[in-house]
């Protein structure tokens, strides 16, 4: 080959193989952080994934994803997770190579998680019900799905359902010409309901978010939208009704007057329209939409000390209810029955400042037996002939109480089996006044 194609050939090479590298890079990065996640979470879930896939233009997914957190016999499984930027080089650059203390921040950034399965069977199943247990004990009842329609795994499992199948979405993006912020998430119960928020900052930079400065933000816009299935809504009333001995009709009237119930006892006066409107839902379900757009970007602070009666007005908002407007949101609110205040005795509104009050932890001893109540709090574990076992119970599984504990750098999981334990003592909180 003569010498003066020799350089040409060359360089016509070293650009095509570039792509190559820049994806080869990309890979490298993602799966020593893959890596290190599953590493580090290894003491409380088992995590594998088939493989990863990187996209030139700066993006990256890990597929075939699944998770079995300690205690559940079927895993969670979830078909993708996809992380885009626009930018290879946020992938590509490690940051302890530069020895740079934080990672810097993508001035935008996509992340979707597709098709997570989350069974309903099994050790949910039964978690679910011990921390219904648990806030019978600590509430004086447990919350009933059908008594304020609201989903959880005990009443879709009653329903048939096996698995719960969503979608997930989070993004943002900065915009350093005019100092903006775009927010969004979005989540797809599957067949069940979907809720998609959006919210815009003005005022604010990529530094102000590094450097935890948010006093200059301003809010510009929001827009939610919730959409309940109208065919899975038929379905929840029936079964909500059948429950109650109820017809859906009579369980539907039911709903509307809880919800009047909880208006008035909030202290809360709707405007005739919004009122029927919001009524109407109860029997027809679909969308929910409210947006909000003030005249002018608000401060934060500001608009969180608005008046309940101001709000709609100052913030200008809007909503939908299955895409027709609703034009009379008046709300008026008692302020006194919101916040649970009460007048003094002879009419007179208390002067007193408020009082000082002072959180004491203490610990109290429970029975072993009823272990299992108290999922999620913080306890204190006595075995036989061994060191106490101080952390959050996570797990009963095959008659071993599984507590975990806070250790530098981490935490660590303790296995203790039932029959070595002498005693239990479970955390609570006691608030009395400063003197």
């Amino acid at each position: 080959m003569r010498r003066k194609y020799r350089v040409p050939l060359i360089i016509l090479i070293l650009l095509l193989a570039a792509p190559l590298v820049v994806k080869g890079l990309m890979y490298l990065r993602v799966k020593m952080a893959m890596d290190d996640f599953v590493a580090e979470a290894a003491t409380q879930a088992v995590i594998t994934y088939e493989g990863i896939d990187t996209e030139l233009q700066g993006a990256a997914s890990v597929v075939g994803i699944e998770v079995l957190p300690e205690g559940l016999k079927q895993p969670i499984r979830i078909e993708r997770v996809r992380l885009a930027t626009d930018d290879p080089w946020i992938f590509i650059k490690p940051d302890q190579w530069f020895k740079r203390d934080r990672q810097e921040i993508p001035k935008q950034l996509r992340v979707a998680v597709q098709s997570v399965r989350v069974p309903l069977d099994d050790a949910v199943y039964k978690t679910f019900v011990r921390r219904m247990e648990a806030q019978q004990l600590l509430h004086g009842g447990p919350p009933d799905a059908c008594e304020s329609f609201n989903l959880d795994p005990l009443e879709l499992k009653a329903m048939g359902f096996d698995a719960l199948t969503m979608d997930l979405g989070m993004s943002y993006q900065f915009r350093m010409v005019d100092e903006r912020l775009d927010m969004s998430v979005d989540i797809d119960l599957h067949d069940i309901e979907s809720v998609s928020m959006s919210m815009r900052l003005t005022g604010l930079v990529p530094e102000d978010i590094g450097k935890g400065r948010m006093t200059s933000a301003r809010f510009a816009q929001a827009d939610m939208k919730v959409h309940l299935e109208p065919a899975f809504g038929t379905r929840f009333v029936a079964h909500c009704a059948k429950k109650q001995g109820l017809t859906p009709a009579a369980y539907e009237d039911k709903l509307v007057k809880d919800f009047r119930d909880n208006l008035q006892h909030a202290g809360v006066t709707l405007g005739q329209e919004l009122q029927q409107a919001l009524e109407n839902y109860y029997r027809q379900w679909g969308d929910i939409r409210i947006y909000i757009k003030p005249e002018e970007p608000i401060g934060m602070g500001k608009a969180m000390g608005l008046k309940p009666d101001n709000l709609v007005k100052a913030l200008g908002v809007s909503l939908f209810i299955n895409e027709k407007p609703v034009n009379d949101l008046d709300v008026k609110v008692d302020l006194h029955k919101l916040t649970g205040e009460q007048e003094q005795a002879n009419g007179a509104k208390s002067s007193a400042a408020p009082k000082r009050l002072r959180v004491i932890r203490e610990y109290k001893p429970v029975p072993v037996d009823a272990l299992d109540r108290y999922l999620g709090r913080t306890v204190r574990i006595h075995p036989l002939d061994q060191p106490i076992r101080e952390g959050v119970l996570v797990a009963i599984v095959d008659g071993e109480a599984q507590v975990r504990q806070r250790t530098f750098g981490g935490s660590v999981t303790s296995h203790i089996p039932l029959q070595q334990i002498r005693s239990v003592e479970v955390e609570t909180l006691r608030r009395e006044p400063l003197n």
